[in-house]
């Protein structure tokens, strides 16, 4: 057989069962998520020159729960910006602070204003984080990108990229394949190699599971 196996790691635990659940009440007169119920499908970051992210930060981590809590900073590189010198940073929220800015219209600053006017449950190091966050949105250009994710694209090409390089090149290499298939939860690649074999070239593959991720990567 062509495939090497890779040994499979062990079950992981069960995860606790978590209450996301705010303790007070969410009111019309709060845009506070106060009773905002977790949706993990709210996320998004907020994209800034790279000098300024540090110190955005470490504002954002006093406001509870805005950050995620893995790989909350990471590179942006769109691919318009690859042949610039621009050096951006992508600060991604949670679902709490993610909620927040997406009921808010208009450019950050004035989200900001708004929550800053509309919410009276903020506590005094609340407001203060907020407006120096106001503050600094105003001299320099941030921006609020609904839905991006550390593991998007333009949040992680400088590891990523070479990847999709390499997929593209073989998609493009000659002699003309007779079809092109991409691979969707492609599993460690048996159906690849029958789709092979019928003269066919894959130029794409998808697999969640790690180790079969692993094993696949080993043999193609």
């Amino acid at each position: 057989s062509r495939l090497r196996m890779t040994q499979p790691e062990p079950p992981s635990s069960a995860a606790e069962d978590v209450d996301y659940s705010w303790d007070d009440d969410f009111s019309a007169e709060t845009m506070s998520p106060s009773c905002v119920k977790n949706d993990s499908s709210e996320r998004g970051a907020l994209v800034l020159p790279a000098e300024f992210s540090r110190e955005l930060q470490d504002d954002l981590r006093g406001l509870e729960g805005w950050l995620i809590e893995q790989r909350c900073l990471t590179w942006y590189q769109p691919e318009e910006s690859l042949a610039s010198d621009a050096k951006l940073h992508a600060l991604h929220l949670s679902w709490r602070g993610a909620s927040l800015l997406n009921r808010l219209a208009g450019t950050l600053p004035e989200q900001l204003s708004e929550l800053l006017q509309r919410d009276s449950n903020l506590e005094a190091g609340d407001i203060q984080r907020l407006q120096r966050l106001k503050q600094l949105s105003e001299a320099v250009e941030i921006r609020w990108m609904p839905e991006l994710r550390p593991d998007s694209l333009p949040c992680c090409r400088q590891w990523r990229g070479n990847n999709f390089d390499a997929w593209h090149a073989l998609c493009r290499e000659p002699p003309a394949p007779k079809f092109r298939f991409c691979e969707l939860f492609a599993g460690i690649g048996g159906f690849r190699l029958g789709l092979e074999a019928l003269g066919g070239r894959c130029v794409f593959a998808s697999e969640l599971k790690k180790n079969a991720r692993q094993t696949y990567a080993r043999n193609f």
